[in-house]
């Protein structure tokens, strides 16, 4: 698996014009094929017409761009809700500690 700072370097890297295909080049580093969604800490599931989102509360993946939130979950942008023609777009944060 890719660390965080890692996609954030090839980020860094598609905004310089370095690289054609910033998901695909995150997803293979990461074991992902193409039409897999990279997602922090989401899962979704469809059953009938209700839509179940699973967050992990616990989990951390550092703090946000300002500094003054840390990320628990993202959907890293708007993504497509399996099996639907809806999107979601979704990010759950909690307040950064004080230093």
């Amino acid at each position: 698996m890719c660390t965080t700072a890692e996609n954030r370097a090839l980020t860094r890297t598609l905004s310089l014009g370095k690289g054609t295909s910033l998901i695909n080049k995150i997803k293979a580093r990461n074991g992902l094929k193409m039409g897999e969604i990279i997602m922090k800490n989401v899962k979704m599931e469809v059953t009938g017409d209700i839509l179940t989102i699973t967050v992990d509360l616990s989990k951390r993946y550092g703090k946000s761009s300002s500094g003054k939130n840390v990320i628990v979950a993202s959907s890293e942008g708007n993504q497509s809700v399996p099996e639907t023609d809806y999107k979601i777009g979704l990010n759950i944060y909690t307040k950064a500690e004080q230093e």
